[in-house]
């Protein structure tokens, strides 16, 4: 490169007398630069001039001892402002700035992104020129480092915008908020899995909501953890959650207490008899209703029996006392015993009225004794004993009427009375049928 001549440089003078009038009116010019080469220091010129001579700088240099100019530092340069000036002895030198091209006076920007596409990173960036240089600038979600777009972890710097009770998940160039179990939309809002009906409690259970999750707790009456929930069987404890006199029994998450038949009350507290006999239609008509704990029984009055408490016809049945010589009568819940014509009496002794009808009475005795079945001789334990009773009876008869002369007594009596004094009955063992009783 070559500077342009400096402004202080001296013009050289020329000589325009002619050369007659030089020699006869000027001495001969000696030239001092000719005759003594370092008339001049370097880096001057010598300039001879009529007489003498001149010490010029030459260009790029200045001042009595001719130094270096700077013109870079001055700022006389023509370098481009893209250029780097550099001085030199005398001169300088304009280079191009990194990122222009040119002489360094026309200086040029270079495009580095279409001189090299892969200057930068493709994928995750873009190339963008600029007065001398470039830049990379990356997609979202990405850092330029060392001229390479490398994914920033968002979730890492805790430079994201996820609400509470999310994950964060970093993906390339970006990441994602994911809600905790439990948790759902876009704030991550918490879930009532008991009012959605997405718990998996037993249906024996209570769900209770909580943050991000639920619990299951198995209701009273019931145990497990919740999700599984058993019956528990009260009444097969050993103490019985009932009153006495009922019973307990087991349903699905509780129990119940039942009086017993018979009791009443609250029968998870007290239970009491029920007295039946309070209900007049309890029994039957012509029974006795007698209260027992828990039930009742019912009791015919006497003259009745059967389940419905029917009238005993004692009279057919014979289970009378009227005397032989008496006429039985039914009546409702009993008899009556009138004696017959010719006797007199309450019914159940009647007195002969005559010494004939007396008579009667101690043949019919005798004919009843020995020639019916009032007595079974196959039901006495041995023949003495049947001997021995035949002989009372007869005893009894022949004292009969002298006895009843002077006594109001009856027939049945005086057979009682007479005869035991001789032969005990006890020591005979005799088995009599019911039925003789009604005779006497």
């Amino acid at each position: 490169l070559s500077p342009s001549t400096p402004s202080h440089s001296l013009p050289v003078p020329l000589v325009t007398l002619s050369l007659s009038l030089t020699l006869f009116l000027i001495p001969a010019d000696i030239d001092e630069c000719q005759e003594n080469a370092t008339a001049c220091a370097f880096p001057s010129v010598c300039i001879n001039i009529p007489g003498s001579y001149h010490c010029n700088c030459r260009n790029g240099y200045e001042g009595v001892n001719c130094t270096d100019i700077d013109e870079c530092s001055t700022g006389v340069n023509n370098c481009s402002l893209w250029a780097e000036c550099t001085n030199t002895e005398g001169s300088y030198n304009c280079s191009c700035r990194s990122g222009y091209t040119g002489d360094g006076i026309i200086c040029e920007d270079v495009n580095e992104c279409l001189l090299n596409t892969s200057i930068c990173e493709e994928l995750y960036g873009n190339c963008f020129n600029t007065n001398g240089s470039y830049t990379c600038k990356c997609n979202p979600g990405y850092e330029l480092v060392n001229n390479s777009c490398i994914d920033i972890d968002e979730c890492q710097e805790n430079a994201t915008s996820c609400p509470s009770n999310s994950m964060c998940t970093n993906t390339q160039g970006s990441y994602q908020c994911n809600c905790l179990n439990g948790y759902i939309g876009v704030n991550c809002t918490d879930i009532d899995e008991c009012f959605t009906g997405a718990d998996n409690c037993s249906l024996w259970a209570d769900c209770t909501n909580t943050q991000g999750s639920y619990s299951c707790s198995c209701r009273n009456g019931y145990t497990g953890n919740g999700i599984i929930c058993e019956d528990i069987d009260e009444c097969s404890s050993a103490k019985s959650p009932c009153a006495e006199n009922s019973k307990c029994i087991n349903v699905q998450g509780t129990y119940t207490c039942q009086c017993n038949e018979g009791y009443e009350g609250n029968s998870s507290q007290i239970c009491v008899d029920i007295d039946e006999c309070r209900n007049a239609t309890t029994c039957a008509l012509h029974s006795v209703c007698t209260n027992k704990p828990g039930s009742y029984q019912c009791n015919c009055m006497g003259g009745y029996e059967g389940a419905n408490c029917e009238d005993i016809d004692e009279c057919s049945t014979g289970a009378h006392n009227c005397s032989f010589w008496a006429e039985c009568s039914n009546t409702e819940g009993s008899y009556i015993c009138n004696c017959r014509s010719g006797y007199t009496g309450d019914g159940i002794i009647c007195h002969g009225k005559t010494l004939q009808s007396q008579f009667i009475n101690i043949i019919a005795c005798i004919f009843i004794l020995y020639f019916s079945d009032i007595v079974n001789p196959k039901s006495a334990t041995s023949i003495t004993c049947f001997i021995m009773y035949r002989l009372k009876l007869i005893y009894s008869l022949i004292f009969l009427e002298l006895y009843s002369r002077f006594s109001s007594m009856g027939i049945a009596h005086r057979v009682k009375t007479l005869g035991a004094p001789f032969v005990a009955q006890k020591q005979m063992k005799c088995l009599l049928k019911p039925e003789i009783n009604r005779y006497w």
